[in-house]
């Protein structure tokens, strides 16, 4: 389907909004290739046809803060601007890495573009010289979701290596709205933000009731965060790790020998199991996930690699020392499973076009960033989410010409916003590689100490469901071999 109007979509917005109260999702690749095997002339090339081939990319937007923001190409951006070569002393570690591409995403102009960049990351003083360079993207979320960035990073690294990019749609990505039904039921139409993060909804009303009545079964996860607390301006924090190709086919075996048919159950179980004993708690406790679900389809004209694609599934996760971690994992995938859990996505998404309600095509500030605001001002926290789950599959790497065989450390990674969850998890995999895990938090958004017990836990308790030690009977208090105790 060609896109008929410039005019940004539902989806397109949430993240324009996010970026006006400069909380902006910055989406990062990375990838290690052979040291001066790519020159920044290479990388500009590659630049100019993929902003070619997706015209979005040369795009800034018009009226940001209106009622009626539009993407507007921007002549004046060559493929040279958006190219940038990272001198180093000495190499740095992905958190550094990720800190700096998070700033520089902050710097974008929403205006006038370009809110994208390739990055080259060289170390120029080392003794002996670092044999690798680092290989970076970053992209702000208006121009695509998590897996259009995964195919645009694979695009950039298949043009590296001379592989063409198939034929795509022509003009700017077609809209969501367009071509995927997300009317919301005609009974859910009020006109908040709060209808879109539906569980936040249940998080609030459970923290009142624990206010006033005893304490629940179930306390809700996490607690207000401290006084003085900025989910703006509150740094970020990281941790990651990575699977070996035999590990990963061995987890998805375990996934499927306890009736799981796909690995991301396993994934969202895993990082919850593990969230649930950082907090070395002796009751329950509710958590609150997103899960993206992703509605990118060729066959009603949404390219491979650009636009806005993406549904969310709100999980809501009992869990105490007893919970049983297979069975909840299936209940979990049954849910994943049910043709209602993506249509519930769809229309909860639809909601938000009820934000600017009648005056949507009036003149005027839009009513989106008052909304986020309020979120984010709430006295009893801003993050009612616990976790953010995005599991972008697997990426095809380039099979022959200059790179076959020689990308190394691939790497997908989010920011964690100032109203999203306390632990956004990025995962992806490569076909015959490893599966990466990478964890971004805001310091404070979780209790002290939280996000470092929950970083021992997470990798511990992914190895030891791949190595069959979490059996069909096991609890998540259970000591677990090669897991820290609780």
């Amino acid at each position: 389907m060609v896109r008929e109007t410039a005019r940004l979509g539902l989806s397109e917005r949430w993240s324009l909004s996010r970026k006006n109260v400069n909380s902006p999702i910055t989406v990062i690749y990375h990838a290690s290739i052979p040291a001066d095997c790519v020159a920044k002339e290479d990388l500009v090339e590659a630049a100019r046809k993929l902003s070619e081939i997706y015209p979005v990319l040369s795009c800034g937007v018009d009226g940001a803060s209106s009622r009626t923001p539009e993407y507007v190409y921007r002549k004046d951006l060559s493929s040279a601007d958006v190219v940038k070569i990272v001198n180093l002393d000495k190499e740095d570690s992905l958190e550094q890495l990720v800190n700096r591409a998070v700033i520089q995403g902050k710097s974008y102009h929403v205006d006038s573009g370009a809110l994208w960049e390739i990055q080259l990351h060289r170390v120029s003083s080392s003794t002996p010289p670092s044999p690798r360079d680092r290989l970076v993207l970053l992209i702000d979320h208006i121009l695509c979701d998590g897996l259009g960035a995964r195919n645009l990073f694979a695009d950039l690294l298949g043009l590296l290596s001379g592989i063409p990019i198939p034929d795509q749609p022509d003009g700017l990505p077609a809209r969501m709205d367009d071509t995927v039904n997300l009317k919301p039921a005609l009974e859910s139409t009020e006109p908040s933000i709060w209808s879109y993060i539906q569980p936040y909804v249940g998080s609030v009303a459970r923290r009142l009731s624990s206010f006033l009545t005893s304490p629940p079964l179930y306390a809700p996860f996490p607690p207000r965060q401290q006084p003085g607390y900025n989910s703006v301006t509150a740094p970020q924090q990281y941790s990651h790790f990575d699977l070996p190709s035999s590990d990963l086919s061995a987890l998805l075996s375990e996934g499927k020998k306890h009736a799981i048919p796909t690995i991301h159950p396993v994934l969202h179980i895993a990082a919850v199991i593990a969230l649930y004993r950082a907090t070395k708690s002796t009751t329950g406790l509710s958590f609150y996930s997103s899960i993206p679900i992703s509605e990118r389809n060729p066959s009603l004209g949404h390219p491979r690699s650009t636009g806005n694609y993406v549904t969310f599934h709100f999980s809501t996760d009992r869990i105490n020392r007893s919970t049983i971690i297979w069975e909840h994992a299936r209940g979990f995938s049954s849910t994943l499973r049910r043709p209602e859990t993506k249509l519930v996505a769809r229309q909860t998404l639809g909601k938000l076009d009820a934000i600017d309600g009648d005056h949507k095509e009036d003149d005027g500030p839009s009513g989106w960033e008052e909304h986020l605001k309020k979120v984010m001002s709430d006295s009893l926290g801003p993050h009612k989410l616990s976790l953010a789950v995005s599991n972008v599959g697997l990426m095809e790497l380039p099979s022959t010409g200059k790179l076959a065989g020689e990308i190394q450390d691939v790497y997908f990674t989010q920011s964690a916003s100032a109203m999203g969850g306390c632990a956004v998890l990025s995962i992806l995999s490569t076909r015959g590689g490893s599966m990466t895990v990478s964890v971004s938090s805001k310091i404070g958004s979780l209790p002290a100490g939280v996000f470092e017990a929950f970083a021992e836990q997470l990798k511990p308790i992914v190895y030891a469901i791949a190595r069959g030690d979490v059996g069909e009977n096991t609890q998540a208090g259970d000591s677990i071999a090669g897991v820290p105790d609780i």
